[in-house]
């Protein structure tokens, strides 16, 4: 339904944090789950770099 390989999606329902997400993989996943991005996303500020203010 995605037009994407069983292994990767998979990956991506044990994965807790991905370094990125391409808008296709995106758009896919919005059209087949019939809802919007921020339905999938939360936005969590990374603790781990010092701020640069």
């Amino acid at each position: 339904m995605l037009g994407m390989h069983p292994t990767s999606i998979s990956r991506m329902k044990t994965r807790r944090q991905f370094t990125r997400i391409d808008e296709p993989t995106l758009n896919a996943l919005c059209k087949a789950l019939q809802c919007q991005p921020g339905d999938l996303m939360v936005y969590e500020p990374d603790d781990s770099r010092p701020n640069k203010s």
